[in-house]
């Protein structure tokens, strides 16, 4: 997204191992997650023991109520702007 990003290069570099030996990118992807699996083993049960379920839709939170339902409930508090008024100009 940004000028200069190194990513894109990497990106193309795994593209074009690709389309010369198919199967690469999926080799490379499932043998970095062999070799990290033994070093995050205690991170995530670290991560989602503070987690409760959203009172009102169930996703993982760490507050009673989730983001997007209160979000939801900010919105849904204000009146609703008529579409005619979402193309005017001032």
């Amino acid at each position: 997204m940004a000028a200069g990003n190194r990513h894109l290069g990497y990106k193309e570099t795994l593209n074009q191992l690709e389309a010369r030996s198919p199967g690469t990118k999926a080799s490379f992807y499932l043998s970095f997650l062999d070799r990290m699996a033994p070093i995050l083993v205690g991170h995530s049960q670290a991560a989602t023991d503070g987690l409760n379920g959203c009172e009102q839709c169930g996703a993982p939170t760490t507050g009673e109520v989730c983001a997007f339902c209160r979000l939801v409930a900010t919105a849904s508090a204000h009146e609703p702007v008529p579409v005619e008024m979402m193309g005017r100009r001032r």
